[in-house]
């Protein structure tokens, strides 16, 4: 690891919600699991967030979800994790998603020059974008386990903080 890259995950574990792990950034602010890994390149710092999420099938209880609706499900999630960068001030990123009946992993990737700041908010951003569209993508009609049931009760309750009764 270049002593820049050691600065960066440094400069981050400083930070409320990030936590230094050996040679990545675990990132605490989503019940899901999400990191940060660091890497320098010819001046410039490659970074790759990655978020990991219950598959719809992983998190519905008691029946399973047809291959038709996860197929759907997942090319949704995909489409919008495409975009994700366009919630943050990065210019460009790239994206992929790596899926299975239990899992799916959504990583971003983005560079910046190796002097720049580093990208805090960008990243917060990203995990933050990525969680949400995750629970956009929830299905009515289906009873949810955690963390997915935890946090749509979180939802109702906020939606109601505002004397508007939710739909």
């Amino acid at each position: 690891m270049s002593q820049r890259v050691d600065e960066v995950i440094a400069a981050f574990d400083r930070r409320d919600g990030f936590r230094r792990s050996a040679d990545r950034v675990v990132i605490e602010t989503s019940p899901f699991d999400a990191e940060l890994v660091i890497a320098e390149s010819e001046g410039r710092l490659d970074f790759r967030v990655d978020v990991t999420f219950p598959s719809l099938d992983a998190v519905v209880l008691d029946e399973t979800v047809p291959d038709v609706v996860l197929e759907g499900w997942a090319e949704t999630l995909s489409l919008r994790a495409a975009d994700a960068h366009k919630a943050t001030d990065l210019t460009a990123a790239e994206y992929e998603i790596d899926w299975n009946r239990e899992t799916v992993t959504v990583g971003i990737t983005f560079d910046r020059p190796a002097d720049a700041p580093p990208p805090v908010e960008a990243v917060t951003a990203l995990v933050t974008f990525l969680e949400g569209t995750y629970l956009q993508g929830v299905i009515p009609g289906y009873a949810y386990g955690p963390p997915v049931n935890d946090m749509l009760s979180q939802a109702r309750r906020q939606a109601g903080e505002d004397g508007i009764e939710p739909p």
